[in-house]
């Protein structure tokens, strides 16, 4: 994950960070999890992505596993979403940092890992299943919080 830095992300951000997130799913025509093993190592900065890029990596899980990693990536900011999938346990998740807390997510304990510079709180979600419909369909519901 990138460094975090210092900005508050408020609930509106967050709303247009996520629309922004899926227009770039979109626009790289990642819809399955095969699409997504294909951008490993590379990132996206579209040119509605001013000052934000997606960068596509492989992070390390539980049990020794391995996720497929979506960051949507801020510059001066750190990343306000990011989603992973793990095929091998069968799992996705979503990962937020925002003002509020968000009604389904998690905190991150203890809170002094829970929370950044800014005061944002860093929060988590499991997913109905390993598949990137899964995280699209909570990038839509975030869009709409």
């Amino acid at each position: 994950m990138v460094a975090e830095r210092g900005r508050e992300v408020t609930l509106g951000d967050l709303r247009m960070h996520a629309g922004r997130f899926l227009e770039v799913l979109a626009q790289e025509s990642i819809v399955t999890v095969d699409d997504l093993k294909q951008r490993i190592s590379s990132s996206v900065r579209a040119s509605f992505l001013v000052e934000a890029s997606v960068v596509f990596e492989i992070g390390s899980s539980v049990h020794d596993t391995r996720a497929y990693v979506m960051d949507y990536v801020i510059d001066g900011v750190g990343v306000p979403i990011e989603g992973r999938i793990n095929t091998n346990l069968g799992y996705a998740e979503m990962i937020v940092k925002v003002q509020a807390s968000l009604f389904g997510y998690k905190q991150i304990r203890p809170l002094i890992l829970g929370t950044d510079a800014a005061g944002n709180i860093r929060q988590w979600k499991t997913l109905r299943e390993a598949s990137i419909d899964s995280v699209k369909e909570e990038l839509e519901r975030l869009a709409r919080v």
